[in-house]
C-alpha cells in the first residue's frame, strides 16, 4: 500500500510541479521609442525593459507541415513596392484584406512588404496576425531574427507577443501513452522516464514562454496571456487523462484519494489560466478591440474554469439599434478589416469625422486616440451614438461597467442634439442606473465569488420604461429582465422570477411577430417554471415543520 501511495504521490507532484510564474495583473504600459506612435497612435516612453528574444524550447513541437503553406522568406534584396503610390498602396491593401481565402490573401499581401510607406515589419507583422496562430512564429522568426534593429519597441513586442502565443499554443496538446494494460511496476517506470520528463517539460516550457509575456507591450502582452492561460488549462486536463494502473484504479478508496489529490495539485494551474486570461482580457479593453476571436477565447476559458462567475453574462442586453453605414471607400474597408491595433497603426484618429469609417471602427475596435477625436465631435449626434454604442459593446465584453455611464453621457448629448434619439437615451441611462451596483471590471467580478450583487436587480429605471410601448418598451423590459435573472433571489424567490417571467412577456408582446419574440417567450415560460418548482419546495418544507408535524414522535424502533 505504500508503494502504491508513493507511486499516486508522484504523479500528483509532478502534476503540480511549479513552472507557468502568475503574469502580472497590473501591466506596465505600452512603450515605444521616443516618438514612434504607440499602439494607439500616440507617442509613448521609451521602454524600461528590453523586448526579449523569441524563446526556444526543446519542448515546443515544430510548427505543423500545413505552415509551409504560407510562405515566410524575407523579401528579396532590392526588391521594391509594386504600388508605390500612396492612395492605390492603401487600396491593394484593402483588397487583399478583403479576400476571403487565407492562401490568397497572404500572397495578395506579401509583395506589399518592402514598401516604404509601411513602417519596417509591419506587413509582415500583419500576415502573421491572420495566418493559423500554430504557424505565426515560423511567419515572425525571420524579421526578429535578421531585421529586428528596424523594428520599433511596440511592433517588435507585437512580433514577439505573436511568435511566443503560437509556441504556447503547440504545448500540451498530447500527453504520452503507455499500452494498457499495464501493471504498477510498468508504470512507474514510465511515470519516473518518458511520463516524468514530459511533464516537467511541458510545465518548465509553459512557465518560460509566460514569462518572456510580462515583459512585452499591451498588444503583445495580451496574446501571450490568452495562450498562455489556454496552455495551462490543456495540461491540467491532459494530466486528468492520464489513467491509472490496474491495482490502482480497481481500488474505489485509492482512485477517489488519487483523484482528490490531483485535483488539489492542478489548482494552482487554474489559477494561473483565471489570471492569465483576465491579463488578456485587460490589455485587449486597454488597446480598444471590439472584434477579436483571442478575446472570445479568453472568455470562453475564463466562463470554463469559473461557470459560476459568467464573464459573458451581460451578452443578452439589448441597448439601442445601431445601423452602420456600409463600409465604402479605402478608409472604411480598412476600418472593417483591419484588427485594431493595426488600424491604430495605419488610420488617422480623424478618419472618425467620415460616417462609414467611424461605424466601422465602432464594431471591429475603437483605439483611444480615436475615441477621444471621437468624443471630440460633441456637435455631431450621429457620432456620440456611435460612441455610445462603442462604450456599451466594450462595458458587455469586459465588464467596464464605468463605461455604461459613459456611454450614457454620450446617448445623452447626442439626444440633445436631435430629438429623434431621446428613446436611446433614456434607454442607456436605465441601463448606466441599473449596473452601478455591479462589479466595476471582469477581475472584479471573478474575485467576488459565483454569484453577483443583489443591486444589480435594481431594475426601477428599466421597469418604468418597460411600461411604454413599441420598441423601446420591449428593451427595457427584456433588459431588466435579463439584469433581474442574474442575481439571487434573497428574499421572496418566487415573486422574483414570476417578474422576471412578466417582463420577458411584456418584451414579447410589444415585440408582436418580430423574431425576438418567441426567445422572450422561451425565457418567460422557463422563469414560470423556475417559481413554480420555488413554490412546490417551499410547500414541502412548510409541511415538514407545520404544528401537526411539531409533535409527531420517531417510530418506537429509531428512539433510544
Amino acid at each position: 500500500m505504500r508503494r502504491t501511495l508513493a507511486l499516486v504521490g508522484l504523479l500528483v507532484s509532478l502534476a503540480g510541479c511549479a513552472g507557468t510564474p502568475l503574469t502580472p495583473a497590473a501591466p506596465a504600459a505600452p512603450t515605444a521609442t521616443p516618438g514612434e506612435p504607440g499602439p494607439s497612435g500616440a507617442a509613448s516612453a521609451p521602454s524600461s525593459k528590453p523586448i526579449p528574444a523569441l524563446p526556444q524550447f526543446e519542448a515546443v513541437p515544430p510548427p505543423p507541415d500545413t505552415c509551409a503553406a504560407w510562405p515566410n522568406a524575407l523579401p528579396a534584396t532590392g526588391a521594391t513596392c509594386p504600388v508605390p503610390e500612396e492612395p492605390a498602396l492603401r487600396a491593394a491593401l484593402a483588397s487583399a484584406l478583403g479576400l476571403a481565402d487565407a492562401a490568397a490573401r497572404d500572397a495578395a499581401l506579401a509583395p506589399l512588404e518592402p514598401c516604404a510607406q509601411f513602417e519596417p515589419g509591419l506587413v509582415r507583422a500583419l500576415r502573421a496576425e491572420l495566418v493559423p496562430t500554430s504557424c505565426a512564429d515560423r511567419m515572425v522568426e525571420p524579421w526578429l531574427t535578421e531585421r529586428r534593429k528596424e523594428l520599433g519597441l511596440v511592433l517588435r513586442g507585437a512580433m514577439v507577443g505573436r511568435g511566443v502565443a503560437a509556441r504556447l499554443s503547440r504545448l500540451a496538446r498530447q500527453v504520452p501513452q503507455l499500452p494498457q494494460p499495464y501493471d504498477k511496476r510498468t508504470f512507474e517506470g514510465f511515470l519516473a522516464g518518458e511520463l516524468g520528463q514530459w511533464i516537467r517539460a511541458q510545465a518548465a516550457a509553459i512557465g518560460g514562454l509566460s514569462s518572456a509575456g510580462v515583459q512585452l507591450p499591451a498588444y503583445g502582452k495580451a496574446q501571450v496571456a490568452v495562450e498562455a492561460g489556454l496552455a495551462d488549462l490543456r495540461f491540467a486536463e491532459l494530466l486528468r487523462e492520464v489513467p491509472l494502473p490496474q491495482e490502482l484504479a480497481a481500488d474505489p478508496e485509492l482512485a477517489e484519494e488519487y483523484a482528490a489529490s490531483l485535483e488539489q495539485e492542478l489548482e494552482p494551474r487554474k489559477e494561473r489560466g483565471r489570471v492569465a486570461a483576465l491579463v488578456g482580457l485587460k490589455e485587449f479593453a486597454q488597446l480598444g478591440t471590439l472584434q477579436d476571436p483571442r478575446v472570445q477565447q479568453a472568455r470562453a476559458l475564463l466562463s470554463l474554469l469559473w461557470a459560476g462567475r459568467r464573464v459573458d453574462a451581460l451578452d443578452p442586453l439589448k441597448g439601442p439599434t445601431f445601423a452602420p453605414t456600409a463600409p465604402e471607400g479605402t478608409d472604411a474597408l480598412l476600418a472593417a478589416r483591419l484588427p485594431t491595433f493595426f488600424a491604430a497603426k495605419l488610420l488617422s484618429p480623424q478618419l472618425v469625422r467620415e460616417a462609414a469609417v467611424r461605424d466601422a471602427l465602432v464594431q471591429r475596435g475603437l483605439p483611444p486616440d480615436f475615441e477621444d477625436d471621437l468624443e471630440a465631435l460633441s456637435e455631431d449626434a450621429a457620432a456620440q451614438h456611435a460612441l455610445a454604442q462603442a462604450r456599451l459593446r466594450r462595458a458587455e465584453l469586459y465588464w467596464t461597467t464605468a463605461d455604461f455611464a459613459a456611454a450614457a453621457t454620450a446617448e445623452a448629448r447626442a439626444a440633445e442634439l436631435d430629438s429623434k434619439r431621446r428613446p436611446d437615451a433614456r434607454l442607456v441611462e436605465a441601463l448606466a442606473s441599473a449596473m452601478k451596483g455591479a462589479p466595476r471590471s471582469a477581475a472584479q467580478m471573478m474575485s467576488q465569488g459565483p454569484l453577483l450583487p443583489a443591486s444589480l436587480a435594481d431594475v426601477r429605471a428599466l421597469s418604468e420604461l418597460a411600461s411604454q410601448p413599441g420598441e423601446l418598451g420591449a428593451l427595457a423590459a427584456w433588459d431588466a429582465a435579463t439584469l433581474m435573472s442574474l442575481v439571487p433571489a434573497v428574499e421572496r424567490p418566487e415573486e422574483h422570477w414570476l417578474q422576471i417571467a412578466a417582463y420577458f412577456e411584456r418584451a414579447a408582446k410589444l415585440w408582436g411577430k418580430d423574431e425576438r419574440a418567441p426567445a422572450a417567450r422561451q425565457l418567460a415560460a422557463a422563469a414560470r417554471d423556475t417559481a413554480k418548482e420555488i413554490a412546490a419546495r417551499q410547500r414541502q418544507s412548510a409541511a415538514l415543520v407545520s404544528p401537526a408535524n411539531a409533535g409527531t414522535k420517531p417510530p418506537a424502533a429509531t428512539q433510544r
